[in-house]
């Protein structure tokens, strides 16, 4: 479809696309036609539009291109923006459009399903974020599927992953990384004793939100430990090295379907490394040169790259990237009772100055039951036992203790107030998103009609000169 430049075709493709809620859309463009007339300009109307909440960019930009369906899927979730993408797919935010809240939500590209391993991981990831609620693991809602796509339905958290926070601000303070790492930890624990090992954990898979809290991100590599009938681990993964250079540990790098919790540890151990130092491990030469060192070297201590960390925590980093399985705590637990001291600490909001802005409330959400970001839905907490400091050998897995309320500073407000600037609508085509091309399907089932035409009408001439050769 041609580009929209018109401000009646981008209405008219707005109310096709069910981009926003027909009934608030058409309440509220009455009241902008009553405070004066609309612009003819379709891009001039857009950037009204966003400025009054009807529109994300991302819809705008989608919309001025003429690209219309499938920004509402299966009439549940209507795409706000892309979040990001990576090797098993995109990630978008969207509104579900019964529960008027964000979800975010993972689709599979279609050309992946040619790739025989593809979709069996994607469904695999679905499983293992399904049957893991903790408050340190990303939830997954439903696994749905629209013609030839797959997606996942996730919780939504505003933040930033650990990755972004020491690239944008630097090292971390000791006890912010060492309380991080705990809640990590406590994830890890919870998704061990399911029986799942994640093996791609590093600081990108580490989602902070804003009170404090840490996310596991990405079980697209995830593994049953204990599942002997795992089928496509021993066809798919046997030969390959999966995980991050940076952060693998010396046994996945060898072989990535002989692993256990103690691959998980160690990858941990290096993302704490690099939350005190800024730096993995391991951080020079070419991906050959990193997977031997770390097969044969020890890494620096910490406590000598930084001098503030206490030397006691760097040998806990040093345990957790130990060369040998058994030198390595052979559980979470078995790490967070060394980390006992950092888990009674509050919570460390991120610098707000490292966040992103804080999303406005939806659109569609009621006045006065606006939907509410992590900030107000979750409170500010601090690991702890019932009965307050842990000891240093209390019984029973550590991951399993209270989560005790703290009240430290509130985080940033997540409700920001509407810009009265009219800014212009950027489109790249660059950010064309694969779930809104013509439905291949539909392509086919056309061709169909075409070549069926065809030979109809070969059929009639042939008629036609039979007809004069016999009677003629």
């Amino acid at each position: 479809m041609p580009a929209i430049t018109d401000s009646n075709g981008l209405l008219e493709l707005i109310r096709k696309s069910g981009a926003v809620d027909a009934a608030i859309f058409n309440k509220e463009l009455q009241r902008l036609q009553q405070a004066g007339p609309l612009p003819a300009d379709a891009r001039k109307l857009a950037a009204i539009l966003i400025r009054e909440g009807l529109l994300t960019e991302f819809q705008a930009g989608h919309l001025l291109q003429g690209k219309w369906k499938n920004l509402v899927l299966n009439n549940k979730y209507r795409l706000l923006g892309l979040i990001g993408s990576g090797g098993m797919g995109k990630v978008y935010l969207c509104e579900h459009v019964m529960l008027r809240r964000r979800v975010a939500l993972k689709v599979l590209p279609t050309q992946l399903l040619e790739e025989p391993s593809s979709l069996e991981r994607f469904l695999r990831e679905a499983r293992a974020a399904a049957s893991l609620d903790h408050p340190n693991i990303i939830r997954a809602h439903d696994i749905d599927q629209s013609g030839q796509m797959y997606f996942l339905v996730m919780e939504f958290v505003e933040g930033i992953n650990l990755q972004d926070m020491v690239r944008r601000g630097g090292p971390l303070e000791v006890n912010q990384a060492a309380h991080y790492i705990a809640q990590a930890a406590c994830g890890l624990q919870h998704a061990y004793l399911a029986g799942w090992v994640h093996r791609d954990i590093k600081p990108s898979n580490l989602l902070v939100d804003r009170t404090g809290v840490v996310k596991i991100l990405d079980m697209g590599l995830a593994k049953l430990h204990s599942d002997e009938k795992d089928d496509l681990t021993k066809r798919f993964d046997a030969n390959k090295v999966l995980g991050t250079v940076d952060y693998i540990s010396p046994e996945q790098a060898t072989n990535s379907s002989q692993i256990d919790v103690r691959t998980d540890i160690y990858s941990l151990g290096g993302t704490f490394y690099f939350l005190l130092t800024g730096a993995p491990p391991f951080n020079e030469g070419s991906t050959a040169q990193k997977l031997l060192a770390r097969q044969v070297k020890k890494p620096r201590p910490v406590h000598q790259l930084r001098p503030e960390v206490p030397e006691h925590l760097s040998a806990v980093i040093d345990k957790m990237l130990a060369r040998d399985l058994n030198e390595r705590y052979q559980s979470p637990d078995e790490l967070l009772i060394d980390l006992h001291d950092w888990m009674q600490l509050p919570l460390f909001p991120p610098n707000p100055e490292l966040l992103p802005p804080p999303l406005p409330p939806l659109i569609s959400a009621p006045p006065t039951n606006k939907v509410a970001t992590t900030s107000t839905m979750m409170p500010a907490v601090t690991l702890s036992t019932a009965s307050g400091r842990l000891p240093a050998a209390a019984a029973g897995p550590l991951s399993s203790r209270i989560l005790k309320p703290v009240s430290p500073n509130e985080a940033t407000s997540a409700a920001s107030e509407r810009s009265g600037k009219t800014k212009s609508v950027a489109v790249d085509p660059s950010e064309e998103v694969d779930l809104l091309e013509d439905e291949p399907e539909k392509k086919s089932n056309l061709m169909s009609y075409v070549w069926i035409a065809v030979g109809a009408l070969i059929l009639l001439i042939g008629f036609a000169l039979a007809y004069i050769i016999v009677f003629l």
